[in-house]
């Protein structure tokens, strides 16, 4: 579906250390792009990912929803 030019910022990221925690999460939700341009220090990072999240309670509604049918992660 994407190409790899749209992958390869997000699978740098993991590689460089981004582990999902919740506020990581709600910054990246907020806008994909810029969060990723921020996190490798790279303005031409890119996202596949297009949808927006701006409000943070939402945003964070969506991480409890996630980290209560996934693996145990850790708090902030």
């Amino acid at each position: 579906m994407f190409g790899n030019k749209f992958r390869d910022s997000i699978r740098e990221a993991g590689e460089n250390g981004l582990v999902w925690n919740e506020s990581d999460f709600v910054a990246y939700i907020a806008d994909p792009k810029k969060f990723l341009a921020t996190f490798l220090n790279d303005s031409k990072a890119k996202s596949g990912m297009s949808f927006k999240l701006k409000k943070e309670t939402d945003a964070k509604a969506v991480w409890a929803y996630l980290v209560s049918v996934g693996p145990e992660v850790e708090a902030d």
